[in-house]
């Protein structure tokens, strides 16, 4: 609580520092690492066309409001929650050195940045097509599409090296994004900036900070009327960050590798018992069920804790 936004001043202040679309570049590279994403993202996944390999992907970077309807919906509830999230913003922003009517001012345009980005982007319905969220593109490609960014340069400033492709997951989105930073100027883009980094660590903050982000983001988005006991939130950091350390303590204690070999014996006793199954159907053809098993040989099987 003394700290106040100390852990996040080094950052806030390397926001000052942007001048340009080099300095900005920059900046995002350095953050993504520590996790933050403003105005793109970065991230490694399962290959969705071929989930054997690792693929790496870029998409939209963070917006305050949870989703893109929020920001371009027109009744009068979304209006209402956009008004709510301008004076959260205004509220917040105070907390990193910013005057009422300074915080005012910032809020109205971190909005426009955020609506501005939400824009271009999917909606619920089009995120659920994987196929919509799958676009393979070569990095001289995804310079053509974006031009502001030197991308050989963002990738190896982020840690990435010899990649040849990346899966672009909101086309429109990286398409548009040149003219959203010409729309903008630099002090907008240092708004924006630092209301993500405090966004992104408010509950991370001071308990000042913590209530002011749960009053808006608990009590009037999501109707939460009392936030969850500290204790459980520590065991949420806890586990979403350390979880298979913390899970290898509690198997340690509570299933240890007599009852996994117990558990897996009872497994391999079922699969044989589908095999068998297969084997007996009299509606299925001998081709079909060779297809069958080979699905059944193909299962991984999990019991309780990976070996390593």
């Amino acid at each position: 609580n003394k700290l106040g936004v100390q852990p996040i001043q080094t950052n806030l202040d390397k926001v000052e520092t942007i001048e340009d679309a080099n300095g900005l570049q920059s900046f995002i590279e350095e953050v993504e690492q520590s996790g933050l994403s403003p105005f793109v993202s970065f991230s490694v996944g399962p290959d969705l066309r071929n989930s054997k390999i690792y693929a790496t992907y870029l998409g939209p970077g963070n917006l305050g409001l949870p989703d893109r309807d929020y920001y371009v919906k027109d009744d009068e509830e979304s209006k209402r929650l956009r008004g709510e999230y301008e004076k959260h913003v205004t509220r917040m922003m105070q907390f990193v050195g910013y005057d009422e009517a300074q915080a005012t001012q910032a809020a109205a345009r971190i909005l426009a940045i955020e609506t501005a980005m939400a824009q271009p982007r999917m909606d619920k319905v089009q995120r659920r097509n994987p196929l919509l969220r799958y676009n393979k593109r070569s990095i001289g490609q995804l310079g053509e599409m974006m031009t502001t960014f030197d991308w050989n340069q963002y990738l190896n400033g982020i840690g990435v090296e010899s990649l040849d492709t990346i899966i672009v997951s909101e086309p429109n989105y990286i398409s548009a994004l040149d003219q959203i930073l010409k729309d903008f100027s630099v002090e907008d883009w240092q708004h924006y900036l630092k209301w993500t980094i405090l966004d992104a660590t408010a509950t991370r903050l001071s308990q000042e900070i913590d209530e002011a982000n749960f009053d808006f983001f608990g009590k009037i988005l999501s109707g939460t009327e009392s936030q969850r006991p500290r204790w459980e939130r520590i065991i949420d950091v806890t586990n979403g960050t350390l979880g298979e350390a913390l899970g290898k303590l509690y198997v340690d204690t509570y299933f240890p590798q007599e009852a996994k070999a117990k558990a897996n014996e009872m497994v391999q006793n079922l699969l044989k018992a589908y095999e068998k199954r297969i084997d007996n159907l009299p509606w299925m053809t001998d081709s079909t069920k060779m297809k069958a098993k080979e699905k059944l040989e193909s299962f991984t099987v999990k019991i309780g804790y990976p070996d390593e």
